[in-house]
């Protein structure tokens, strides 16, 4: 799962709360990213490209520290 700390149509609260609907899956917070994240970041678009061609999690960490494209 992917949210944007920016995101005001799916606060982090509540893709939190959405989590726990998926137990075995890994929850990702893109920093600088809006409600369409892999719009708004590169990681956040490679992450979701990388699972879709080899469905392997991420780790929890991935794109944590990722600055916004310029």
């Amino acid at each position: 799962m992917l949210n944007g700390d920016i995101d005001t149509q799916t606060p982090l609260e509540s893709a939190e709360r959405a989590e726990k609907n998926w137990p075995n899956s890994v929850f990702l917070t893109i920093n600088d990213a809006t409600h369409v994240s892999i719009a708004s970041s590169e990681c956040a678009l490679h992450t979701a490209l990388s699972f879709l061609q080899n469905p392997v999690l991420p780790g929890k960490q991935t794109c944590a520290s990722q600055p916004a494209p310029a």
